[in-house]
């Protein structure tokens, strides 16, 4: 996506996070680029097509990546990362809860496909750590380990090796997840 090729990178939050193995915590920064107008805009119609989606009212585009983008929330990191008043952190919650009712058991549904999970959980986590404040519900953090169980037992792999960049971020979603849920069995997969 567009939004990958910024060349301006500036440190956006500072986030002290805990290391289950170390029994302690570190500091980690979050990098992002200097997002364009244009990629803003992007995303800001994201947004509308996922509140037009949790209505009831998405207009289905004939582009599966377009479905796929929507349900993986990249979008709303780039909000997030852009300005805290594009969407109120009130509103995070609500959105990933949204999507939790509208999508969580619906395992046959796109969005549970590998790449889509772990792009979704890798974003989830951010998004987080930006909002480090708030917290997440226990609905949220269940959800992240379902997705992630599922993901565990569902690995995207193909004999002509076409998935190894798939492969890489299922890895970095589960051991992730592993690391800040202390699920060590989800850690060693990833």
């Amino acid at each position: 996506p567009e939004y990958l090729q910024a060349r301006n990178l500036r440190v956006t939050h500072t986030v002290t996070m805990e290391d289950p193995f170390l029994n302690q915590g570190y500091m980690t920064k979050l990098i992002a680029p200097q997002f364009s107008q244009q990629v803003v805009e992007w995303a800001l119609d994201y947004q509308k097509l996922y509140e037009a989606m949790l209505a009831g009212n998405l207009q289905y585009s004939n582009d599966p990546e377009d479905y796929w983008t929507l349900n993986q929330f990249g979008w709303l990191l780039i909000l997030q990362l852009t300005d805290d008043d594009v969407v109120p952190r009130s509103l995070v919650h609500g959105y990933l809860e949204g999507w939790i009712d509208l999508l969580c058991d619906a395992k046959r549904d796109p969005s549970w496909l590998s790449f889509s999970i772990s792009e979704r959980l890798c974003n989830w986590i951010n998004i987080f750590s930006i909002n480090s404040g708030g917290g997440s519900s226990y609905k949220i953090r269940k959800s992240m380990i379902d997705q992630a169980s599922h993901l565990a037992s569902n690995l995207e792999t193909l004999r002509d090796g076409t998935t190894n960049n798939h492969l890489l971020n299922i890895g970095r979603a589960l051991y992730t997840v592993g690391n800040m849920f202390s699920c060590k069995d989800m850690t060693f997969i990833g």
